[in-house]
């Protein structure tokens, strides 16, 4: 204490009335204490104060590191302090420890547990005082109670918090009720549950809680548990019906404990919605019945790839019922090869992977295999792990099936099953980029009928659609593997010729030109035999027109024009029918193509011919070969009216063979009278190729006549049509030394330079000019210019149709060469020209 300003250090054996004191001071600071670590500061501050100590120390126990822990220290911390080994002591041995140094070290315990150290440092401490080590150890025992209540007071208060937390965050209702029966706790779930506040709840009877019907019943139960009668209700879990605030009922599970506080009766129940729990079990049901009347199969595996489950769907789709596949590898249903696909996709469902809607093949119980879609997901287990796999398979046959016929319907055509013309075109293109890869050749056929519509007229449509059929069959046997068969549409048809050999220069190659030509009279071929059509033979023509890329285009659609074209031209005069044909009808015209074909085989033609003049001289130089056909049933028939028949027909190729042959046997006949006569024939487009110069020279041969005796007149459009085809054409009529003449000219659209190039020996000056002679200035003019164009060529012109004394004038005035015409001579029998030679 201090005396007079000093401070006077504590001596043992000090008087009564100051220990007194210091007790009260001691109790006083512990009197509202809120913590343990104020309510030890306040102590260890009377007590430093009170016996005039060096030290005060306060030591707390760490239970976890067992360990002193220094608390407090007085005078204020900053100063140096004692070592806790005095402390220790009185922690380990639980009894006052003095030290020979100064001090004295007394337990805070309570309970007989030891919570800390108060330690206490004197110069004069050096040996034991009974009364002050009492004193002290008083101090300790009250310390300890006060710091064991107030962390007692702090468990509960910390319980109650946690209670009440996990009350407030529990997911299902709970509720409380007292002795009397009425709520005294109500959590937040509840209040979800009921649609009831809680200030609401509180208060009323729990039995607003049920239906009106099971009240009784609940508080007989509840009465019960209050005498102990049914104890067995109490822990036991059992389902009931619950009532909510709106009176709309749900069932509830129902679990129901006793907690008496403070010995008063009380109960609280832990409620749950099984609501969901029966919307779940429903949708379970529902679920299993969808799965079991799926059409799909629908199955589970094991992650080794044993079936557990399998559907109705899937007894359909693979053949075997669940007895027989349960409990077996999903294996057997693998097609050949597929084993190791499997042990794939359960790798990938190992990892967690899913595979969607993949297209595979399945083997059914007997044998047969089925295209099925799969989408293979994880099965996932409680813990998380993925235990297995689930399977759906969809038989994709039908729409396999269907989606294959929807792709043929788009590229190929109903009636003859031919690839249509978009097929042809893809064809086309990948064709042409092979050619363009490989420097190689692309030809295409553009192929007409051209009797068809006598056929529909004649017979009707479905015989001419049987007509058709039968048509694309015969195209399709012709022609090679490699090569693409397709209806245009109508009666037109397309062949395509791929991988043709080029050669280095701008031509092709023989043998590429060899294999046209033979598929080319192949395609012709199919009409020598006739076709049934309703039950009557009928014979057709048809008209071929060839484009080969690069030579004749450069691409796709040039190339189809140019055959378009060629196809036109080679039909020649057989859409101009003459009006006797017309007037026929199509009975009549299809009787008149029957007696044409009888005519080729029993050599029905005649030949006669009309002279070639030398205008300046009036001397015969040469005579044009004219068809007639002598019909038993007729009479002497003009080629009028049978040519156009006979391209249409596919007759045209005998009828020019026929005509070639005669007319090189009366050249050589009128050689051999010493009469130096040029013959000339006019040649169909559609027989404008090599192969008709070879019959020519092969005729030629026979007759014994020299080639150049002989001369072709070709229209203006045939000569120039198809350029690079007719390169070998032309070479072959120059190496044999065949004359040739431009027919009609200047009725068509010729190039000049392209007329240049060609081995011309004749223009011959279309009629229609020449009757407007010599009065049409303009018909004037462009005779004029085509005498000069000639002469500038190299070529002789020959006026046709000369019928005046004023045309005759008028060209001999502007220097044509040759001429022909009636007013020179109408066609005759061979004789006769032989007597005007003379």
């Amino acid at each position: 204490m201090r005396i007079r300003g000093r401070r006077t250090a504590f001596c043992p054996g000090a008087e009564p009335q100051r220990l007194l004191d210091l007790q009260l001071a001691v109790t006083s600071s512990l009197t509202d204490a809120g913590t343990p670590a104020g309510a030890g500061a306040r102590m260890l501050e009377q007590i430093w104060r009170g016996l005039e100590l060096d030290h005060g120390i306060l030591w707390w126990v760490d239970r976890d590191a067992q360990a002193l822990v220094r608390a407090d220290t007085r005078p204020a911390a900053g100063r140096s302090a004692p070592r806790p080994d005095l402390a220790e002591a009185a922690w380990r041995t639980g009894a006052v420890s003095w030290s020979p140094e100064g001090g004295v070290a007394v337990p805070v315990a309570a309970a007989g547990r030891v919570l800390g150290v108060l330690e206490c440092r004197h110069a004069s401490l050096r040996e034991p005082d009974r009364v002050l080590g009492e004193l002290l150890q008083a101090f300790g025992r009250q310390l300890g109670d006060v710091v064991a209540r107030l962390e007692s007071q702090r468990a509960a208060l910390s319980t109650e918090a946690r209670r009440r937390a996990v009350l407030e965050a529990a997911p299902d209702p709970v509720i409380s009720v007292d002795g009397e029966g009425r709520i005294s706790e109500f959590n937040p779930a509840a209040g979800v549950a009921f649609g009831l506040a809680r200030d609401d709840a509180l208060g009323r009877p729990v039995t607003d809680l049920v239906p009106e019907r099971l009240r009784e019943r609940h508080l007989d139960g509840f009465r019960r548990c209050l005498d102990g009668a049914e104890p067995g209700i109490l822990g036991r879990r059992f389902e009931s019906v619950a009532l909510r605030a709106d009176g709309s009922e749900f069932p509830v599970e129902l679990t129901v404990t006793r907690s008496d506080p403070l010995g008063s009766p009380a109960f609280t129940g832990y409620l749950r919605d099984l609501s969901g729990d029966r919307r779940a079990d429903r949708a379970m049901r529902d679920l299993a019945a969808i799965v079991e009347s799926s059409q799909d199969a629908i199955l589970s595996t094991t992650l080794d790839g044993v079936i557990l489950t399998w559907n109705r769907g899937a007894e359909s789709l693979y053949g075997y019922t669940s007895q027989e596949a349960v409990g077996r590898s999903v294996a057997m249903l693998a097609a050949s090869g597929q084993v190791e696909e499997m042990s794939r996709t359960i790798e990938r469902v190992r990892a967690g992977e899913s595979e969607t809607q993949v297209d595979v093949l399945r083997r059914r119980k007997d044998g047969s295999t089925v295209d099925v879609e799969l989408t293979v997901s994880p099965v996932v287990g409680g813990d998380g792990g993925i235990v297995g796999a689930s399977v759906i398979a969809r038989d994709m046959t039908l729409q396999r099936r269907a989606q294959e016929q929807i792709a043929y319907l788009a590229f190929h055509d109903q009636l003859t099953g031919l690839p249509n013309r978009s097929l042809f075109y893809q064809h086309l293109e990948l064709a042409i980029a092979r050619a363009d890869r490989g420097r190689l050749g692309v030809a295409v056929l553009f192929v007409d009928l051209d009797n068809f519509k006598l056929i529909n007229d004649s017979f009707g449509h479905l015989a001419g659609d049987a007509l058709l059929q039968d048509f694309a069959t015969r195209l399709r046997a012709v022609t090679r593997a490699t090569d693409t068969v397709a209806r245009q549409g109508g009666d037109e048809f397309l062949v395509l010729v791929p991988d043709l050999e080029l050669s280095s220069g701008p031509g092709i190659e023989p043998n590429a030109l060899e294999v046209v030509q033979s598929i080319e009279a192949k395609v012709r071929s199919v009409l020598e035999t006739p076709f049934d059509v309703a039950g009557t033979p009928i014979h057709v023509g048809l008209s071929v027109g060839v484009s080969i890329y690069p030579i004749d285009a450069r691409d796709r659609d040039q190339l189809l024009r140019n055959a378009d074209t060629a196809m036109y031209v080679g039909k020649g005069l057989a859409d101009d029918a003459s009006p006797g044909l017309e007037q026929a009808g199509s009975r009549g015209r299809l009787a008149l193509i029957g007696r044409l074909r009888g005519a080729v085989e029993h050599d029905q033609f005649e030949l006669r011919y009309q002279p070639i003049v030398e205008l300046a001289s009036g001397n015969m130089v040469g005579a044009e070969a004219l068809l007639r056909w002598r019909d038993p049933v007729r009479g002497l028939v003009a080629p009028g009216e049978f040519i156009p028949l006979a391209e249409r027909s596919g007759m045209i190729k005998p009828i020019t063979h026929w005509v070639i042959e005669h007319a090189c046997r009366q050249a050589r006949e009128w050689s051999d009278h010493a009469l130096d006569l040029v013959v000339t024939f006019n040649l169909p487009p559609s027989l404008w190729g090599p192969e008709i110069i070879e019959t020519l020279i092969a005729a030629t041969h026979r007759a014994g006549v020299e080639p150049h005796r002989m001369m072709i007149e070709i229209t203006e459009s045939t000569a120039m049509v198809q350029p690079g085809r007719a390169r070998q054409t032309l070479d072959a009529l120059r190496e044999h030394g065949v004359r040739l003449a431009i027919d009609d000219f200047g009725t068509g659209y010729s190039s000049l330079g392209r007329l240049h190039q060609l081995p011309v020996s004749t223009l011959k000056i279309d009629r229609s000019f020449v009757h407007a002679l010599p009065h049409d200035a303009g018909a004037a003019a462009i005779v004029d210019t085509i005498i000069q164009l000639s002469h500038s060529l190299g070529v002789q012109p020959l006026a046709e149709g000369i019928e005046s004394e004023q045309q005759l004038r008028f060209l001999i005035e502007h220097g044509c060469d040759l001429g022909q015409g009636f007013l020179l001579g109408r066609p005759m029998v061979a004789d006769r020209i032989e007597a005007l030679a003379y």
